[in-house]
């Protein structure tokens, strides 16, 4: 039976079709194989790209969180820097005080 089958007359459409086959994968193939290495390419591109973007948005937080931190801390910081001039000075702070009050008393008054 096995015979019968290779020397049919449809055995030369069989292997004609394998060929077929055959030239399509290779053509398959040769396109991938064509292709991989700009593929390959424009990946390693999107991950510096990535990596670069990533860089930026850790410089930009941290450079946030640290100025978040200085703002809020800032009152703090005056309110000390007050009481030194206040201890090392204290008749010109007094003076600075009542200057201040008096303008911010014209100021008020001049509506």
């Amino acid at each position: 039976m096995t015979s019968d089958i290779k020397n049919s007359p449809s055995r030369p459409l069989v292997d004609n079709g394998e060929a077929a086959r055959n030239s399509v994968r290779s053509s398959l193939d040769g396109a991938a194989n064509a292709v991989r290495p700009a593929f390959s390419h424009m990946s390693e591109r999107a991950h510096d790209a990535l990596d670069a973007a990533t860089e930026q948005v850790e410089r930009v937080g941290s450079r946030l969180r640290d100025d978040g931190r200085a703002l809020w801390d800032a009152p703090e910081t005056a309110l000390k820097a007050v009481r030194v001039q206040v201890r090392d000075r204290p008749m010109a702070m007094l003076g600075a005080a009542v200057a201040l009050g008096f303008i911010a008393s014209w100021l008020m008054n001049r509506r």
